[in-house]
This record gives C-alpha cells, sequence and structure tokens, in this order.
C-alpha cells in the first residue's frame, strides 16, 4: 500500500509540475526584458515519408506579457491542394499556468486565403485562438500538417521577429535515404546533432535563452541577423512532376517541364505580330512593338490554383482571354516573339522592393515573380509583363539587381537583372520663386525624375486620378500653410523612364519679415528629413539598397535693395556614404541656391553607424540654414 501511495503521490507531483509549466515565475528575468513575448517552447517535427509526401507537426506556447503581443494569440494556417491540416489543438493558460480554457473544434474557422492582390486561388487558412486581456497569460497551439508535394518546406526561424525572447526551440527533420534534405543555417553556432535509425536519418537544430532583439534601423534582412534554418528536397515531386534542387541548372530544367509546350499560339494572331513588326529594323524596335500590343490587349490578375501556382496557362488561353498571371504573361510574350523569331528566356526573380537578399549557393525555390529576357547582344532587354505601363527593357526596384533563374530547355542558370547607376537614379529641380512683400512665395518648379526616382510617381500618376494626385502633392513638402495651385506630369518614353513635372506652389508665410530684415529658407523643396538616433551600442549591419542623385538649383525674387546680413556657409562633404554640397549667394535682387547630394549603395559595419549619423544631422541642418537680408537706406 505505501508502494502505491509514493506512486499517486509522484504522479500528482507529475501533473502539477505540468499543469504549471507556463507560470510566469518561471521564466528567467533576462527573457523579459526588452520583450512582450516569451517563447516558452517551439517544436518543430518533420518527417519525410518520401518524395512527395512528408508529416509536420508543430508546439509552440507563447506567453504574452502585454497588449503589443496580441497578435500572437490569434493563428492561421494556410491549406491547399498540396498542404492538409490534419490536427489542430490548442490552450489558453492563466499567469499561474492553470489552463482556463481549450480550444473546441467549432472555435476554429475556414476562410478563404486570397488575398494580397491574389484574384483566384485555392488556398484557404483555419483561423483560431483566443480572445484574453488579463496579462501575462498564455496561449499553447498544437498543428499537424501534411504535405502532399514537397517543393517547398518549413523555415526553422528561432526568434520569429523583433521584441519575442525564446525559452526553448527545436527542428527536427527526418529524411529516408532515397530522400535526402539540403540545408543552410545562418548564425547557427556549430551543426545540427546527427542520428540515423536503419534507413532514416535525423537533424536536429535546437537553441535555448536567446534574449530579445529590437530590430535595428536600416539593418539587413532577418535570417542575417538571427539564427535560422533554410531546408530543401535535393529531390522532390510536385503534383506529379519531378524535380531537383541538386543544382539551378536541376530546378530550371523543373520548371522548364512545367511550361514546356505551352507557347503555341492561334495562327491568327501568329500572322497579326509579323504585320506589327513588319519593316522595324532592330530587334528593341520589335520587342517594343509587341511588348505595347501586349500590354494593351492584357491585364494582370493573379492566379494560384493547385500546380497553377507554378505552371503558366496556354499562350492561347491568354489570347482569348486577355489575362493572365505573371507566369501566363510572360510565357505569352516569348510566344509572341517566337513567332517572329525573336528567343526570350523565362526568368524566376524574388520580387519586392528592396528584396535584394538570395542565397546563391542553396540552390531552392526562393522566387515568386516571373520576368521575360530578350537577349540583345551586351544589351539584354528586361521585360515586366504584368504591368501596363512600364516602358519597354525597364523594371524598376521591383526587381531591379538580383539574381534571376533563366530558364532554358537545357543548361539553365543565375542570371542578374540590371542595375541602375547612382547617375541614372536622377531628381533634377529648377525651381523660380518669388517673396513678395508679406513673406509670401510663389514658386514654378520644374522637375526630372528618372529611373528608380521616377517609380512611386509612375504608379501615382497611372493609377489615381487627378483629385488624388493633387491630395499627396499637397501632403509631399515641408512648406508649412502652402497650395498646390497646377500640376503636371509628362512621361517620355525611353529605355530608361523619365517624367517630367511642372508645379505652381503658393506658401503662405514663407519668408520672416521684420524691420528691415528678411529671412528665408533657401532650399524650398529638398529639405532632408533623416533622424536617426546616436548608439553606441549597435549590433548590426547597416544597408543603403539603392543609389541616386539629386540636383537643386533655385533662384528666388526678393527685390531689390537688400545687402547680406547672414549667409548659410557653403557645404561640401563626401564619405563611403555619399556625396552632399551647397552654396548660395545674393546676385542683385535674387538669391540663387545649389544643391546636391548622393547616396551610395552599400552595406556598412555598425561601428559606422555614428558616423552616418553625424552625417545625416549635418546635412539636416544645412538644409535648413537661412539667408538673412537687411533692407538698405533709401
Amino acid at each position: 500500500m505505501k508502494t502505491i501511495g509514493n506512486w499517486i503521490v509522484l504522479m500528482l507531483l507529475v501533473l502539477q509540475a505540468q499543469a504549471q509549466q507556463f507560470a510566469v515565475k518561471l521564466i528567467p528575468d533576462s527573457l523579459l526584458k526588452g520583450a512582450d513575448v516569451v517563447v516558452r517552447v517551439d517544436e518543430m517535427k518533420l518527417e519525410i515519408a518520401d518524395k512527395g509526401k512528408a508529416h509536420f507537426r508543430t508546439r509552440i506556447a507563447y506567453t504574452i506579457l502585454n497588449e503589443k503581443a496580441d497578435y500572437l494569440s490569434i493563428q492561421q494556417n494556410g491549406y491547399d491542394k498540396f498542404i492538409s491540416i490534419d490536427n489542430i489543438d490548442a490552450n489558453l493558460y492563466d499567469a499561474d499556468g492553470n489552463k482556463i480554457k481549450s480550444l473546441r473544434k467549432s472555435d476554429i474557422k475556414d476562410l478563404s486565403g486570397m488575398g494580397g492582390g491574389t484574384d483566384i486561388s485555392d488556398d484557404r487558412i483555419k483561423e483560431y485562438g483566443f480572445y484574453h486581456k488579463t496579462y501575462p497569460y498564455t496561449v499553447e497551439f498544437e498543428v499537424s500538417t501534411t504535405y502532399k508535394g514537397l517543393m517547398f518546406l518549413p523555415t526553422w526561424y528561432a526568434i520569429a521577429n523583433e521584441r519575442i525572447s525564446v525559452e526553448q526551440t527545436s527542428y527536427s527533420v527526418t529524411y529516408p535515404g532515397d530522400a535526402p534534405v539540403q540545408f543552410k543555417a545562418f548564425n547557427y553556432p556549430g551543426e545540427p546533432k546527427r542520428s540515423a535509425q536503419g534507413n532514416n536519418t535525423t537533424l536536429v537544430w535546437e537553441m535555448k535563452n536567446l534574449k530579445a532583439l529590437l530590430k535595428e534601423p536600416l539593418a539587413p534582412a532577418w535570417h542575417e541577423i538571427t539564427p535560422v534554418v533554410f531546408l530543401a528536397m535535393k529531390d522532390f515531386t510536385m503534383d506529379g512532376y519531378a524535380g531537383s534542387n541538386a543544382s539551378w541548372e536541376k530546378l530550371g530544367d523543373f520548371v522548364y517541364q512545367l511550361k514546356k509546350g505551352r507557347d503555341v499560339l492561334p495562327y491568327e494572331i501568329q500572322v497579326k505580330v509579323k504585320e506589327m513588326v513588319a519593316g522595324k529594323q532592330t530587334t528593341f524596335e520589335k520587342v517594343d512593338a509587341l511588348y505595347k500590343f501586349m500590354q494593351s490587349n492584357t491585364r494582370y490578375i493573379s492566379i494560384q490554383l493547385g500546380i497553377g501556382g507554378w505552371q503558366p496557362y496556354d499562350a492561347s488561353y491568354v489570347y482569348t482571354k486577355k489575362y493572365g498571371d505573371c507566369k501566363a504573361l510572360t510565357n505569352y510574350m516569348a510566344a509572341l516573339l517566337n513567332a517572329v523569331e525573336i528567343p526570350s528566356v523565362y526568368a524566376l526573380v524574388k520580387a519586392g522592393s528592396g528584396q535584394l537578399r538570395f542565397m546563391e549557393d542553396f540552390p531552392s525555390s526562393q522566387f515568386n515573380h516571373v520576368i521575360l529576357c530578350v537577349p540583345n547582344g551586351n544589351d539584354s532587354i528586361w521585360l515586366e509583363c504584368t504591368s501596363q505601363t512600364m516602358p519597354t527593357g525597364y523594371l524598376g526596384d521591383f526587381t531591379n539587381n538580383r539574381p534571376v533563374l533563366m530558364v532554358k530547355e537545357t543548361g539553365s542558370r543565375l542570371g542578374r537583372t540590371p542595375d541602375y547607376s547612382i547617375d541614372q537614379n536622377l531628381q533634377l529641380r529648377r525651381i523660380q520663386a518669388t517673396v513678395n512683400a508679406d513673406g509670401t512665395l510663389t514658386c514654378t518648379a520644374n522637375n526630372e525624375y528618372r529611373a528608380m526616382q521616377q517609380d512611386d510617381l509612375h504608379g501615382l500618376i497611372n493609377a489615381y486620378p487627378l483629385d488624388k494626385q493633387k491630395e499627396v502633392l499637397q501632403q509631399q513638402f515641408n512648406l508649412g500653410t502652402y497650395s498646390v495651385k497646377s500640376f503636371k506630369y509628362t512621361e517620355l518614353s525611353s529605355k530608361l523612364p523619365v517624367i517630367e513635372e511642372k508645379l505652381e506652389l503658393e506658401a503662405l508665410n514663407y519668408a520672416q519679415i521684420s524691420g528691415k530684415r528678411l529671412m528665408l529658407q533657401p532650399n524650398i523643396l529638398s529639405r532632408s528629413n533623416w533622424r536617426l538616433q546616436k548608439d553606441s551600442t549597435r549590433k548590426f549591419d547597416f544597408l543603403f539598397s539603392y543609389p541616386y542623385t539629386d540636383v537643386d538649383s533655385v533662384q528666388i525674387e526678393v527685390g531689390e535693395g537688400y545687402t547680406v546680413e547672414a549667409l548659410p556657409r557653403p557645404q561640401k562633404i563626401e564619405n563611403e556614404f555619399g556625396y552632399f554640397e551647397t552654396r548660395t549667394e545674393l546676385v542683385g535682387s535674387k538669391v540663387f541656391y545649389y544643391r546636391k547630394i548622393q547616396r551610395k549603395a552599400g552595406q556598412f559595419p555598425p561601428a559606422k553607424w555614428e558616423s552616418l549619423v553625424k552625417y545625416l544631422d549635418d546635412i539636416t541642418r544645412a538644409d535648413r540654414q537661412k539667408i538673412v537680408l537687411v533692407k538698405k537706406e533709401a
């Protein structure tokens, strides 16, 4: 009886310990500092059955310390033709680790997964969780899923985001000998634990007691500053298609098979495109004519249905329906070119403004977009086929300066999209202004924006009506109380796009008049607003993703009879971040102001942060300097 009694006591102690495993008092103080949430446990287990099937189980518990982390109390899991959700369990605990509530099946919402620009999709979402406002509290989630197609494998982020600390996290991956995985780790100390049982190999990554991080301004990609592990199958199947990540060439072979035979056009359009290029002499002229035809006769619709998320619709379908996603429109454009015997290359790219980070040494599906490359000697022509307005041969910051997978029947390889230089990304402002007797400034600005400097403006004037454009202009400048009297935009047709802008503005009380003195800032439209904080403990590199040049030439009529009492000092600063120059002078009745700033692209070590802060502060001060004029006695 004594043995049974001891066993019962032992079981009660175990159950009590389990019940209190999420008690907040058990969290080390070091993990509470700077955190909105503490991950108590994060377990990911991936069991690969073969090249086309895997089971994935996750268990994660968040102790939510304040309302900033409430978003983690609601979870979403996507599923589609290739991912099924087998089971979901969840529990809610109070600060002492006592269970308050368990998730009921009726609490799980089944929602459409369409969104973010997707128009047609078979993606769906399971959404579930708890609404709780007594802090701190803990939510625990366990989810089991099955993957039926292994083109992609889950990534392990030891720390998912800023202001999250972690007690313990692990990723276990088991695979058979005939379906090996390859991986690339960032910021993980050492190698994963490796074990074998029969034909299976298991890799385990695990870490404990990771303190919360605050993402620093201009920091590199999250995976470059925190522990992350990316996985890919060496060989995989997807919807009956065999693929491989053994090399970029092998992955290109897989993508080529998905699109093979889908570039056949109806006879009538083949005849039409030949007529369109008749008499045109150069490859660029022919490509330009067909690209503009495609732009004016199709529209973009995102379609993500099954393998169709990676396989383009037939070119004949796009010709008939006049729409398609990036894959379908790119394939259609390639078919138009092929009809006039102009070869082109289907190119996969990781698109997104500033998304320049890419693992060139880790062949895998890192792409989210497709563009087209037309070889043309040393001046290849790149086409963004989802845009109805971009000029022929220009890409912009959505896809410029990054690796692409050039997909060919044989010999697929990584290439690179064009970059635009510090001189090409140009903003020119030529301003003529007048200050009247009450300090009101009226000015006419004739401006030019080139290459990536015109990207946002191109989007504005092609997507929004005039009243919206004016609304944006009315908020754009640091001029106090001002009004936009008139504006006009002209887009020039060239391979490197240019937008001309003409503005007429009126700013009340721009100049301060006190007795004989007149004070004003000669920099009217281009004052820097960069304000970075000094940080002697900066941890991570910082980077600027693209270079540019801004040049302002300003003339301000102030009237006759003034002399200079105070003049902004000329500035000239040149360093690893860029170049800055200003000068101001009074000639007769006009103030002349010149400003030039260049920013270089690059990645810089933390030790340079204080120098950057000073450089930007110097620019900000220079941009706000005033000229003080005194009226001569009559």
